[in-house]
């Protein structure tokens, strides 16, 4: 009876040995097949949909950010530019037996204008000088304090002293063919000489022979005649006669015009 009891606690342990050897071996075997395959641990699990989509939902943070929309600013307008109007164009006057007539002087268009200039140190000079000793007047101003001279244009007579331009005049023969007085102003710019132009106004027999619309008359409708004859200084023709030899001198060269006679006759008949 002991043998047996023996026997069977041997055969016993024999089981419990080898259940302990089976599962050791069963467990080195699952832990070599783990090693091989290491992407398949063997806690994972395949995830489950719920799980799928919590995993979609959720924003990937490496996504570039959406730019912030700043505001655009409202640009300035640019203001009209206001139109410069086109001035009117103002129409040459026509002449008037060959005077041409220019605007009525108005007290709020008349000007004065002065050159600058030096102080004036002048000697007079006639046609005849002029024409014939003009080196030696140069020479004289070179030497003295003289700066300027004073010619004749247009004595009182009426004659101009040099030949002109204008077409009344000519019509007229009221000037001096052949001498051109541009030569004379040049000249004496070259040497540093101020040319004054000196012409008579209204005393003048030339023109108003020619034009004896534009002379004094008496009451009966002839013309005004003590020797010499004058044009009508309340007559607008004569004012535009005399501007227009003025305006040739000065485009001929002359710095100064000095006007005389601007005055009626003597005369008993007024």
């Amino acid at each position: 009876m002991a043998r047996t009891s023996r026997k069977n606690r041997r055969q016993n342990f024999l089981v419990v040995m080898a259940a302990i050897l089976s599962l050791t071996i069963i467990a080195v075997v699952f832990a070599l097949l783990t090693r091989k395959n290491p992407n398949n641990p063997p806690n994972s699990s395949t995830p489950s949909p719920t799980q799928t989509a919590s995993a979609t939902a959720t924003p990937d943070n490496t996504q570039s950010p959406v730019p912030s929309q700043s505001s655009t600013p409202t640009p300035t307008p640019t203001p009209t530019p206001t139109p410069t109007p086109t001035p009117t164009p103002v129409p040459d006057p026509t002449p008037v037996n060959g005077i041409t007539p220019y605007p009525e002087i108005t007290q709020d268009s008349r000007s004065t204008h002065t050159k600058d200039m030096p102080p004036v140190k002048a000697l007079y000079l006639n046609a005849t000088s002029v024409r014939q000793n003009l080196d030696h007047y140069i020479d004289l101003a070179n030497r003295t304090e003289i700066n300027a001279y004073v010619i004749d244009i247009k004595n009182d007579a009426g004659m101009l002293m040099y030949d002109s331009d204008l077409d009344v005049v000519n019509a007229a023969n009221a000037d001096t063919e052949g001498f051109d007085i541009r030569t004379v102003t040049k000249k004496l710019h070259d040497n540093g000489i101020i040319v004054i132009a000196r012409m008579v106004t209204f005393k003048d027999s030339t023109m108003t022979t020619y034009n004896p619309d534009l002379a004094i008359k008496k009451d009966n409708g002839e013309v005004w005649n003590s020797g010499t004859k004058w044009l009508n200084p309340t007559k607008k023709e004569s004012w535009d006669y005399i501007l227009s030899i003025a305006q040739e001198a000065v485009h001929f060269g002359f710095d100064e015009i000095q006007f005389d006679y601007i005055r009626f006759p003597e005369t008993s008949l007024y």
